[in-house]
């Protein structure tokens, strides 16, 4: 693995966890791609729109979030990073109803 897009990836991870405890969507909006999608184990795959909306209605919210980078690479113009995460998020919205936005 690349140390240096390791280190670049980690550096972007860290200011996504940021700008998500922050629960400002404006910020969380700067971290995130268009066709950004989160996967959870609780619904499964949740929509961009779907995440922020929950996040400024306040039905999410996060007090924490770190992550351990389990991989890094870049494949043509695109770079990711795959990494297992811990949050510690209050929601309003049972585990089971979607944000799928």
């Amino acid at each position: 693995m690349d140390e240096s897009l390791f280190k670049e990836l980690a550096a972007v991870e860290e200011a996504f966890n940021q700008a998500v405890v922050s629960n400002d969507v404006a910020r969380i909006l700067s971290c995130i791609s268009e066709d950004w999608t989160l996967v959870t184990p609780e619904v499964g795959p949740v929509s961009r729109e779907g995440f922020l909306q929950a996040v400024e209605q306040g039905i999410l919210s996060h007090d924490s979030m770190t992550k351990d980078i389990v991989r890094a690479g870049s494949m043509a113009r695109s770079q990711s990073s795959q990494g297992a995460g811990a949050t510690q998020a209050c929601s309003g919205a049972h585990p089971s109803a979607p944000m799928n936005g």
